[in-house]
């Protein structure tokens, strides 16, 4: 026969399995956070967490202004090389049509009309000047764009075609202010140079 389990087990039992529930609880909990601490989701939340849009912003603007001062480096440096490059032309086109024998190099002549206006592209609405033109007897025989060995000038040259064929066949002559025609069978050639 089973005997009566007195108040005082009871008690006990229910004190012993209130306490193992307790133990088993927090035993899961640790595992838990152990194992997402250990994940990688719990590594990107921590790095969330401590990256604050303040530093994110501090950081792209840091990465911007790196861009930046690239860029401007860059375009210096593309400009003190492009002025080189043009004084070595210029150097070529002295030695070629010196002017002892008549000739005169006009430098970064922009494209005039017949009454001497500097003509815009229809297309881009900005204007075209050559790097270097030849004159000879009051008419242009020679011009040179100097270019870079790598750099486009497809959309340049396009916008010079579109100029030259709305009436942009001459330049001024800085030193007379004489209109100077640009024969329309005188295309501008490119001389690449490093």
């Amino acid at each position: 026969m089973v005997e009566p389990i007195s108040a005082v087990a009871v008690e006990a039992v229910k004190t012993a399995a209130s306490a193992t529930k307790e133990v088993l609880a927090e035993s899961l909990k640790e595992a838990a956070e152990t194992t997402v601490k250990e994940s990688p989701t719990q590594s990107m939340m921590e790095t969330i967490e401590n990256s604050s849009l303040k530093t994110l912003k501090a950081q792209n603007e840091i990465s911007k202004e790196s861009i930046t001062e690239a860029k401007i480096k860059q375009i210096e440096q593309n400009r003190e090389n492009g002025a080189l490059r043009e004084e070595k032309a210029k150097q070529e086109l002295e030695d070629k049509y010196p002017e002892s024998e008549g000739y005169k190099i006009h430098q970064q002549a922009s494209l005039r009309d017949k009454e001497g206006n500097i003509l815009k592209d229809s297309e881009t609405g900005e204007s075209r000047r050559v790097d270097s033109m030849v004159e000879k007897d009051g008419i242009i025989v020679k011009s040179v764009e100097v270019t870079s060995e790598t750099a486009p000038k497809d959309l340049q040259m396009a916008k010079e075609q579109r100029i030259r064929n709305e009436g942009g066949n001459y330049i001024k002559d800085r030193e007379t202010g004489q209109l100077i025609k640009v024969p329309e069978h005188i295309k501008t050639g490119l001389w690449r140079r490093a």
